[in-house]
């Protein structure tokens, strides 16, 4: 369902007040952009397994980055694209191993 509603201004104060205007009316969207929302407790880490494995990562880089002596604020733009990078290779295999099967 789409709804369409024309505001004089886009100011935060005005979006902010039709979009409760729209969630009062027709309830909060299960998914934006094709983000879906998903609750996790915040004592079973294994439900959000992504976000951890990607913790983890960071903080091994962070580490790396004391041991080097290096600052890490200097260094979070290289890790990032690291990251990045990683997660592409990883989809990559996993489309070429998908061939296969």
């Amino acid at each position: 369902m789409q709804v369409v509603t024309v505001i004089a201004d886009i100011s935060s104060q005005t979006v902010t007040a039709e979009l409760m205007n729209m969630f009062a009316r027709f309830g909060y969207p299960s998914e934006i952009g094709g983000i879906k929302h998903i609750r996790a407790s915040p004592y079973y880490p294994k439900s959000n397994g992504k976000i951890e494995r990607f913790h983890r990562y960071l903080k091994k880089a962070f580490r790396a980055c004391k041991c080097e002596n290096k600052e890490w604020k200097e260094e979070l733009p290289k890790i990032l694209i690291d990251s990045n990078m990683k997660i592409k290779n990883m989809k990559s295999v996993f489309r070429k191993i998908k061939m296969f099967l």
